[in-house]
């Protein structure tokens, strides 16, 4: 059983949070190279001290931002594919409600947002080795084992190499629906693509 988290600890993880998204928000407004520690420090309204107290630099805040997403994965795999009418279903189908959800989450931050995260991801030389110990890569990685398992998926093929495909497959979603200037409540457009690329997985 966990301990309670103490005053100090609940204040350190509010304050944490109030710098990512000060950040967060100036990197829409300006751009992520235009803004400095300083800005964000000024923004938030804290020292520089204590910004460095939290990150280590403004790189490590979208480690916050990932963290964020894994745990809405998390609890979408938890809730939804875990729930009664999902846990004895085909992974196939699990697939088929788990992408578009990972896709929303994505967008759900706005396309200005996704301009100011993904080029700090292309200069990032470890983000995608990192991926594969993200709970995104695992609960896919789990779901797709599934699949082979009952055999609805390829068996020929590697359980992580249809993950990294299905990576693929959500960056090309999100960029096309940012390109297209996407409404968030509106994912129908991608659906034909998704639909696409599961059949090709399909036994």
């Amino acid at each position: 059983m966990s301990k309670a988290k103490t005053g100090r600890q609940i204040q350190a993880e509010n304050t944490r949070r109030h710098i990512y998204e000060c950040a967060s928000r100036l990197f829409i407004e300006r751009g992520y190279e235009n803004v400095t520690i300083e800005d964000v420090a000024a923004e938030a309204n804290v020292s520089v001290g204590a910004f460095y107290h939290h990150f280590k630099s403004k790189q490590e805040i979208f480690a916050l931002h990932h963290q964020s997403q894994d745990e809405l994965y998390q609890q979408f795999y938890d809730q939804v594919l875990c729930a009664p009418e999902h846990a004895a279903s085909p992974a196939l189908d699990k697939l088929r409600l788990f992408i578009p959800y990972i896709i929303q989450v994505s967008v759900s931050h706005g396309v200005e947002y996704i301009c100011a995260v993904y080029p700090n991801l292309l200069s990032n030389s470890r983000f995608g080795a990192d991926m594969v110990n993200r709970p995104y890569f695992q609960l896919l990685l789990r779901t797709v084992r599934q699949g082979q398992l009952e055999g609805s998926l390829r068996p020929e093929l590697t359980a992580e190499s249809v993950v990294n495909n299905i990576t693929i497959l959500i960056r090309g979603c999100i960029w096309d629906w940012c390109i297209n200037n996407g409404d968030v409540r509106n994912m129908a457009p991608l659906q034909p693509a998704i639909d696409c690329f599961l059949r090709g997985l399909s036994v």
